[in-house]
């Protein structure tokens, strides 16, 4: 497909690590996009299973594709973002995939965005593992309630507000660097971008307790709330957790 350069260029960035059952599925949702004006990048983390000789049997609709250890994915995600050529970014890591082939033309067919920088959607959950797709997810700027997958964004927020933070305590850099960007730059399309897996994928309480202190640290919550949250959402899950083990033990109970 030739590149239309009146439209603006949109990266599409890829990150897999020895996903051999569903980067397939990722890469034609990519590829098959009719959007005129698109590259696509794909970053390995060296892997050892059948994913390289998937990749490389669509090498020709890959732009650019770079296959080495790294240390962990907000590390391929930069990898990614230093490839990209685009004036916008999108990440689609593989088991996700875009909702439908026109989105990315749908998003940008009756609007330039002159005076935003991140167009996001709702988006789709599903589980690859467990084949359950879970409907309609609702996300929001305001609450910072955001996935990469259903988000396209301006290269230059990561040259105003850095790259992911990368370290191995800390889990939640993508909500980072969403609470760095100022209200003013969302825009929420009515378009639903992708399709998110989120097999493998878990919300820990040590997750949930770093978004509290980048809450209170970034000044969206008073220390009151900090310490609101602090403690209640510790004792929500024990009280979750032994809601279901008295459960496990009546059906032991009754139903032997």
């Amino acid at each position: 497909m030739e590149k239309d350069k009146k439209i603006p260029l949109v990266s599409i960035i890829t990150v897999v690590y020895n996903n051999e059952n569903y980067i397939e599925k990722t890469i034609l949702s990519v590829i098959n996009q009719d959007y005129n004006n698109f590259e696509y990048i794909v970053v390995d983390g060296n892997s050892t299973d059948k994913t390289l000789k998937i990749l490389n049997l669509y090498s020709n609709s890959i732009d650019s594709m770079i296959s080495e250890n790294d240390n962990g994915i907000y590390d391929a995600m930069n990898k990614g973002i230093a490839l990209a050529k685009g004036e916008w970014l999108c990440f689609m890591n593989s088991g996700d995939e875009f909702s439908s082939n026109e989105i990315i033309t749908k998003i940008f067919k009756k609007n330039n965005y002159h005076n935003k920088s991140f167009i996001y959607s709702d988006v789709y959950l599903k589980n690859n593992l467990n084949k359950i797709e879970y409907g309609l997810h609702k996300c929001s700027h305001i609450s910072r309630s955001l996935v990469h997958q259903s988000a396209i964004y301006r290269k230059k927020l990561h040259l105003n507000h850095g790259n992911y933070l990368v370290s191995k305590n800390v889990t939640i850099s993508d909500y980072l660097f969403f609470c760095l960007v100022p209200d003013e730059d969302f825009i929420k399309t009515e378009v639903v971008i992708a399709r998110y897996d989120i097999s493998g994928k878990s919300s820990t309480q040590w997750s949930r307790e770093q978004k509290i202190l980048i809450d209170w640290l970034l000044g969206r919550i008073g220390k009151f709330e900090f310490l609101l949250r602090i403690i209640f959402y510790p004792l929500r899950y024990i009280y979750l957790y032994s809601i279901r083990s008295i459960k496990i033990l009546l059906k032991r109970k009754f139903y032997k």
